[in-house]
């Protein structure tokens, strides 16, 4: 059944708003799965460089917790040398530009 207007609302059937629901639940798992399970230490930022989920291999990587990542800006843990291209990179993602860049941390201790 296709979705119908009413008034300045779009109605959609129970049946595609499942489907939607489902795909959109499959997908966020997808997603959880590759972030949790990298071989690579993956990090999530806020559109202000802060973190806000970081998988198992980053914390034993840096010897940061999720929690002490949480409180922290991510250029704060990148070395100086590394902070003009890592700032670039970022700031073209927020503005959608897909990067990939390899950079060099700081570890906690």
């Amino acid at each position: 059944m296709p979705a119908v207007r009413a008034s300045d609302k779009v109605l959609i059937s129970r049946e595609q708003m499942s489907e939607t629901e489902r795909a959109l639940a499959e997908s966020i798992e997808r997603y959880r799965s590759l972030f949790a399970y990298s071989p690579h230490a993956a990090f999530s930022l806020d559109l202000d460089g802060s973190f806000t989920d970081a998988n198992a291999v980053a914390e034993q990587v840096s010897g940061y917790t999720l929690e002490e990542f949480r409180t922290k800006s991510f250029i704060d843990l990148i070395r100086p040398q590394d902070q003009a291209a890592t700032m670039a990179a970022f700031e073209a993602a927020v503005n959608r530009s897909p990067q990939e860049l390899e950079t060099t941390m700081w570890h906690k201790d």
